[in-house]
């Protein structure tokens, strides 16, 4: 039951935010034309647009079918993603996934205050460093810790691109 309650609150959320965008991405269209942004008497194109007065018909349907289509995704992706998560066998895998997390928050929260302290210390003004063996070191410790993290960034990188990808299937500019 988890699962689908998630899954339909993330399609309803999905669902309000592009409502929430389409009306004034509307009215901003319709003020790009009115006030010349786009072009309409004098541009090149206009003999073929005043034969096709009945494309803005589209742009209605294109909204709800695209709205609908997107929030269908969004539902179904992350019902699936939520099932397998909740299911029992898979509850050792969600506890670590989310102990992963909370670990990942509190080493780049750690990293993210030693910084501070050390950005002042070693490194001086921009690119000058008063020590420059110290911020040399430093760099090392970061680029090696970097590589170990950095593909949970890629993997982040890729799950957010999936979702924009989900929810931008619906806009209509």
């Amino acid at each position: 039951m988890v699962p689908v309650a998630l899954a339909f609150t993330l399609a309803e959320l999905n669902a309000l935010s592009l409502v929430l965008v389409y009306i004034p991405s509307t009215v901003r269209t319709v003020l790009k034309f009115r006030y010349g942004a786009i072009g309409s008497l004098h541009d090149r194109d206009f003999e073929k647009m005043r034969r096709q007065t009945d494309q803005v018909t589209f742009i209605f349907s294109s909204m709800f079918w695209g709205c609908l289509v997107s929030s269908g995704l969004v539902l179904i992706v992350s019902f699936i993603i939520f099932f397998i998560l909740f299911l029992e066998p898979f509850y050792p895998t969600l506890l670590g996934i989310i102990a992963s997390v909370i670990g990942l928050a509190v080493t780049i929260t750690i990293k993210t205050i030693a910084l501070m302290g050390v950005r002042k210390l070693y490194h001086g003004e921009a690119f000058y460093r008063s020590n420059p063996a110290v911020a040399n070191l430093i760099n090392v410790v970061l680029e090696s810790w970097n590589l170990g993290i950095s593909i949970l960034f890629i993997a982040i990188r890729m799950v957010i691109l999936v979702g924009v990808a989900f929810v931008y299937v619906a806009r209509v500019g």
